[in-house]
């Protein structure tokens, strides 16, 4: 039996995004985390995208971390996004956990046989160090796996003004980083943060996606645009 996050089909949002992911031969990188430049409205499709592409080939779980003063995972830009391609039902399969709580209804340290099988998307925020250090947690659960197809995919996503990675945990490979920025971060910005030691920048706009000097508009009415060779 397939998972519930295996996709079966695509709406023609979706389809458009996956087109050009695919011609620009876009996927998650083993080097480091991919970063996404560009508005959030414009980069959070191919992003969650992107994740849910993986997790659908490998048919194993990734992990969905949101950095947010959203009160529910339903109030985020993130989940906005994933019901106009369609895939809210999908991202409501995952499991949910709010982990600037005080309590929280289970023990993190018995979740990770869990996420062996079922993703997770949960919240926290960089105002409350204890959440970040929760979501540190849950992520080394992804992050430290491998399986035969590979490592676990994983979405970063900053919903709060100005570009913030966690501090408590570091970012690396197959990680898609969306969180803001408006430009690819300065050398000094890599010196302090390793999280983008060794990132990989992908730029989307509303109308294309760019990444190693290629550039792909987005289909219009079904119809892929020939890559110029």
């Amino acid at each position: 039996r397939n998972p519930f996050w295996t996709l079966t089909g695509r709406s023609d949002a979706h389809q458009s995004v996956l087109d050009t992911l695919f011609r620009l031969d876009l996927d998650f990188a083993d080097v480091g985390p991919l970063v996404f430049i560009g508005q959030q409205q414009h980069v959070l499709r191919p992003a969650l995208i992107l994740l849910l592409e993986r997790m659908s080939a490998m048919a194993r779980p990734g992990l969905i971390l949101i950095e947010s003063t959203a009160a529910a995972i339903q109030d985020t830009a993130l989940f906005k996004a994933a019901t106009e391609l369609e895939l809210h039902e999908t991202l409501m399969g995952f499991r949910a956990l709010d982990l600037r709580e005080h309590n929280l209804p289970v023990d993190l340290a018995d979740c990770a046989l869990e996420s062996r099988w079922r993703p997770w998307v949960v919240l926290f925020s960089r105002d409350d160090p204890v959440s970040e250090q929760r979501a540190g947690i849950v992520h080394s659960y992804f992050a430290a796996r491998a399986t035969d197809h590979g490592r676990l995919p994983i979405l970063y996503v900053s919903e709060n003004t100005g570009a913030h990675v966690p501090n408590a945990f570091r970012l690396e490979g197959h990680t898609a980083i969306v969180n803001g920025l408006a430009e690819f971060p300065q050398q000094d910005v890599f010196a302090a943060n390793d999280s983008y030691a060794h990132a990989v920048k992908v730029l989307s706009t509303e109308a294309d996606l760019q990444f190693m000097g290629s550039k792909v508009p987005f289909a219009r009415d079904g119809h892929v645009p020939a890559l110029k060779r």
